[in-house]
């Protein structure tokens, strides 16, 4: 009975992959095209970049902003800071 109902699991499970190809991009990817086409771009070898207001990154996020911090031509970064007093 166990092995019927996992074969029905794969049967929708397949069926939904097919009728989802090619309709929806994993935002993992699309981050990872970014960040190798960013070393690339003309107008970000010129830009100013700024990083302004943020307290972290994912793992691709982090991955497009060394790429954009190895390519722009000045680089301006402000993170927010935890600490209530500063010495």
């Amino acid at each position: 009975m166990t092995a019927l109902k996992f074969k029905d699991i794969d049967l929708i499970r397949r069926q939904y992959a097919q009728f989802i190809e090619g309709k929806f991009i994993d935002p993992d990817i699309q981050l990872n095209r970014l960040r190798q086409t960013v070393s690339q771009a003309d107008f970000i070898k010129g830009a100013l970049l700024w990083v302004d207001g943020f307290a972290g990154f994912t793992t691709s996020e982090l991955a497009i902003l060394t790429e954009l911090l190895k390519t722009a031509r000045k680089r301006i970064l402000l993170f927010v800071s935890t600490r209530q007093k500063l010495i």
